[in-house]
């Protein structure tokens, strides 16, 4: 959906990349397209299904249509699902090593960025000396006029035209419904017609803007049945099995964003229904087990959060072979919402968690999982969970468990933890790919997490600063020494900022390397810099990468002086990419100087359909800046290596923004 964008292309751009993927507009960065699950068991269908996670029956026919399998080689998304992109053909060919500390940055980066995104906005004063480490950088203040509710409603009324106009096609219907949804005003009566679009794609987008702005129970229910009033709603279709599993996420966002306990009973009960059937498909089963996850339930609902809990948990401890693999996966990812405040039910489960993490019976995806899924459960004083971790990542044999305990280690905190991940900075390594792990699990260490999950910065003990920055200096190794300047950036640790400006004018050509060295200045606040990486955005031209991070690295810094040539570019340029780079960061900056440029130009034939549709993208970024994205709950330690295509990787929810 242009409203719909795999994220990440800054790990799509790669230069050991191999295979072939595919991109949708969706006006921001791109999610990193992770390998494909293994091939499951293949399991009965619910009537009316189309598609199966797993292998078909021999000789059965592809079972998405409009979704097909092999098509030519398309822009950046994912490898091994080869799906159309959404909107836009042709591209580069690309393949993914899902293994490397950038695929973790992108799917948790959101929990870090929102609170520097709202430091970094332009109408307070751009730094302080005191929140740095080292070098401290100039104060400046300016103003712009910011985004006010008058201005939603004149938002939402230039989208509302463009979702009824003749020209519009599918990719401008996709993004303005979307975008609709983000402004606050949509109501039931502006989505709900459109689910029975011609299109796929602007049906998905319906749905999924039904979720995001609180409407549409009944039609999520039914759509999520697949029965006769789902398909009425679907214009005469039968619910596809995209259609259905996107439903499931969706309810799981109403129900999320509501304070009426009894709509969150009927979601809970059927979403219940459908993540225990062991008859229907795995995409279904996985959207039903993370609404459970994120549905809010109050602390007075007892017999509700109690259920909840029983039936996550018994799909995270289901240790049957085979086809469950993926639900147990998935649900050990979910358990973590539900049971961060029970008390001692957390704690039996913590340490039945960390006795699996350590048998060598469990399966290395469920040591991963279970890893991540540790970090965010406990605390420093669960002295038993921190062993258990710092054993994986010293005898695991599967790279990514250790990787992931080194991050969950990183999200525990604490002296022990910290000492440990320091030892290992301080040591020197066989493979240094570890270094960006143990680097950016030392800052996550180091963040003040708030009461919304997001990562805010705060000043690190003495001593963890120096450690890393005396590692990037002795790295020659491209992308870990990039990880490490990450993790400075997180830190704020200023000194290092001369050593990663040479590293930067050292490796300029390599496009992946200078990215994230100019994100890491950005992260670090250093408003000096900002020359040099607007320079960077201007002369980008194709190189992908490069936009999408040195656009970020702009809006982290507040840097209002490139709005004009951000809209100047999001009109000309033509990769897309680029444009969802530049449409979210015309989002990021907030003046409501762009509104009237961008609704002028949305209702313009000149530049591409695909360069409009962007310009609708960052009109529903604009109102957005203060809160986190509908998804990003869903993102942060998400098991992205193993899920289904609704989840991740094919235009899933994950991947939109």
């Amino acid at each position: 959906m242009i409203g719909l964008l795999t994220l990440s292309a800054q790990l799509l751009l790669a230069p050991t990349f191999c295979g072939s993927v595919d991109l949708v507009p969706d006006g921001g960065f791109y999610r990193p397209p992770p390998p494909p699950p293994p091939i499951l068991d293949w399991v009965p269908q619910k009537p009316g299904d189309q598609g199966n996670s797993g292998r078909p029956p021999k000789g059965a026919k592809p079972a998405t249509p409009g979704t097909p399998t092999t098509p030519a080689p398309q822009t950046p998304g994912r490898v091994g699902q080869t799906r159309a992109p959404r909107g836009v053909q042709g591209g580069v060919t690309v393949g993914i090593d899902g293994s490397t500390w950038t695929f973790w940055w992108e799917y948790n980066r959101s929990a870090f960025l929102l609170p520097r995104l709202l430091e970094a906005q332009p109408d307070v004063e751009a730094i302080s000396g005191e929140n740095l480490i080292g070098r401290g950088a100039r104060k400046e203040k300016v103003r712009v006029r910011r985004p006010g509710p008058g201005d939603a409603k004149r938002i939402a009324d230039a989208l509302r035209a463009q979702l009824i106009a003749r020209q519009s096609d599918y990719q401008m219907r996709s993004s303005c419904l979307l975008s609709l949804a983000k402004t606050g005003v949509a109501t039931l009566r502006d989505l709900a017609p459109h689910l029975a679009d011609a299109h796929p794609v602007v049906r998905e987008s319906a749905i999924l803007a039904l979720g995001i702005s609180g409407h549409g129970e009944e039609e999520l229910h039914a759509i999520l049945e697949g029965d006769q009033e789902g398909t009425r709603l679907c214009g005469g279709q039968t619910p596809r099995y995209r259609e259905r599993s996107l439903a499931g996420y969706a309810l799981g966002l109403v129900a999320s964003g509501s304070t009426d306990l009894a709509l969150k009973r009927r979601v809970l009960a059927s979403t219940i229904d459908h993540a225990t059937d062991p008859r229907e498909r795995f995409d279904v089963r996985v959207a039903a087990l993370h609404a459970i996850r994120i549905l809010d339930l109050p602390a007075d609902a007892r017999t509700e959060r109690k259920r909840q809990r029983e039936v996550l948990q018994s799909l995270a401890l289901d240790g049957k072979p085979g086809r469950t693999l993926l639900i147990r996966v998935q649900a050990i990812t979910a358990l973590r919402g539900p049971l961060a405040t029970q008390g001692l039910a957390r704690e039996r489960l913590e340490r039945e968690m960390a006795r699996q993490l350590l048998s060598s019976e469990s399966p290395a995806v469920v040591r991963q999982s279970l890893a991540q899924t540790l970090g965010f459960l406990s605390e420093p004083e669960d002295l038993d969970v921190t062993k258990a971790l710092m054993q994986t990542v010293l005898g695991d044999k599967d790279e990514l468990a250790r990787r992931y305990a080194m991050m969950a280690l990183g999200r525990i905190g604490g002296e022990q933890a910290q000492d440990f991940l320091l030892s290992g900075i301080r040591a020197q390594r066989p493979r240094n790919a570890e270094y960006a792990w143990l680097a950016l699990a030392l800052a996550l260490s180091c963040q003040e997490v708030r009461s919304d999950g997001t990562l805010a910065y705060a000043k690190p003990r003495p001593g963890i600063g120096e450690a890393l920055h005396d590692r990037f200096r002795s790295l020659n190794s491209r992308m870990p020494a990039a990880g490490v300047a990450i993790a400075l950036g997180l830190l704020r640790y200023t000194d290092a900022v001369d050593d990663i400006e040479e590293r930067l004018t050292r490796w300029q050509k390599q496009d992946e390397p200078a990215a994230y060295l100019a994100l890491s200045l950005g992260l670090m606040r250093n408003l000096p810099s900002a020359e040099r990486i607007t320079s960077m955005l201007e002369h980008a031209g194709h190189r992908e990468i490069i936009a999408i991070q040195t656009s970020l690295a702009l809006s982290l810094l507040g840097d209002t002086k490139a709005e004009d040539m951000l809209l100047s570019m999001l009109e000309m340029q033509q990769t897309t990419p680029v444009l969802s780079a530049l449409a979210m960061s015309v989002g990021r900056l907030g003046s409501r100087n762009s509104i009237d440029v961008l609704i002028d130009r949305l209702g313009h034939e000149e530049g591409t359909a695909t360069s409009r549709a962007f310009m609708a993208v960052a009109l529903g970024e604009l109102l957005i800046q203060d809160r986190l994205r509908w998804n990003a709950r869903l993102s942060w330690g998400i098991h992205y290596r193993f899920s289904p295509e609704t989840l991740t990787g094919n235009n899933g929810v994950l991947d939109l923004l």
